[in-house]
């Protein structure tokens, strides 16, 4: 089964389409319960392990522990990221 991300607004579009060439077993949803929320920050505000803030930042641990509770690597998260406009912080190991 795979693990749902519920994505607001215009992001929809951005994160289908990297989850689709990427192969990413990722669903999107617009509404409902879902394991990850994508939102449009206002300002470079930090996401958290149930919250991307697109434009936002996101500390390394969290982005690796998010990346693990979706099943994906890194690398594949780290792509979701940077088309999220979402910056790594305090990085520890340069996975992304």
């Amino acid at each position: 089964m795979a693990t749902t991300i519920l994505v607001t607004g215009n992001l929809v579009e951005v994160v289908r389409a990297l989850i689709q060439s990427e192969g990413l077993p990722l669903e999107v949803v617009r509404e409902g319960q879902a394991d990850l929320r994508v939102v449009r920050s206002e300002g470079r505000v930090e996401s958290d392990g149930s919250t991307l803030q697109a434009g936002g930042w996101i500390r390394c641990l969290v982005a690796r522990d998010i990346a693990a509770r979706l099943g994906i690597d890194s690398k594949q998260f780290g792509k979701l990221l940077n088309a999220l406009d979402i910056r790594v912080r305090d990085c520890e190991l340069g996975c992304f």
